[in-house]
């Protein structure tokens, strides 16, 4: 009711928050209220008095044993023969394992982020469709030259980022045929021109419904010169 007394209680409430309908009838509903949230039952009854919807109103409740569950409430005005509000219909739905998930996915893009923009290696997000660069790390500017701002939006191709065409549309090809891509030896172009050998690797993944394509480039340019000295010295010694 209006005072925040519970008049009727459900199996289901029991399940959910392991009050029997006896211990809640009578009992005022704020002690389903976390700490500091005492009062949050009856500011949302008095929504419900004054012609106010409350659909799938997110929060935490407290259970009998001191544990707390995310809810999604939904209250409903309870009606006399005269039709006047009487009291509220609660309708508590448990979340606790969609919040769980969605915790655990935020954790995880978290933890993901912070091993893309800390990794030594260009590292970059494309659209698979066209090629447009959804994400590059700091590694990507200080192997290619070109800022974020200069590279969010663009395509490979628009930058000329690979040196030879044919080697990317080989790449691309491969990469859709398995949906990932170890080691492909090629050449990518800084920005002021110079090339540069790199070892690259890829995966195809799912951003918000549309296929994309994570990026992994290693630069063995100075290895492949190095390779290059040696071999020169050998042909010589020989």
């Amino acid at each position: 009711d209006f005072a925040g007394i519970v008049t009727s209680w459900n199996a289901a409430a029991e399940a959910l928050y392991g009050y029997s309908a006896e211990e809640m009838t009578g009992r005022d509903a704020a002690v389903l209220a976390p700490p500091g949230r005492e009062d949050e039952p009856r500011e949302l009854a008095e929504r419900v008095r004054y012609g106010k919807q409350v659909t799938g109103f997110e929060t935490q409740r407290r259970r009998k044993d001191g544990s707390l569950v995310d809810v999604a409430l939904t209250m409903s005005p309870v009606l006399d023969p005269a039709n006047d509000i009487v009291a509220v219909s609660v309708i508590g739905h448990d979340i606790s394992e969609r919040r769980r998930a969605e915790r655990e996915l935020r954790q995880s893009e978290e933890k993901f982020a912070a091993a893309f923009h800390a990794s030594p290696d260009l590292m970059t997000i494309t659209r698979l469709s066209d090629g447009t660069i959804l994400e590059v790390n700091e590694a990507y500017s200080r192997l290619l030259g070109y800022t974020r701002a200069e590279s969010i939006g663009k395509t490979n191709s628009k930058l000329s980022l690979w040196a030879d065409p044919a080697s990317r549309a080989t790449f691309i090809a491969s990469l859709k045929e398995s949906g990932q891509i170890d080691e492909f030896e090629t050449r990518l172009q800084h920005e002021d021109g110079t090339l540069l050998t790199c070892i690259a690797s890829a995966r195809t993944i799912e951003l918000q419904g549309k296929p994309c394509v994570l990026w992994v480039v290693h630069d063995i340019t100075e290895l492949k010169e190095a390779q290059q000295r040696l071999q020169e010295s050998l042909d010589q010694l020989s």
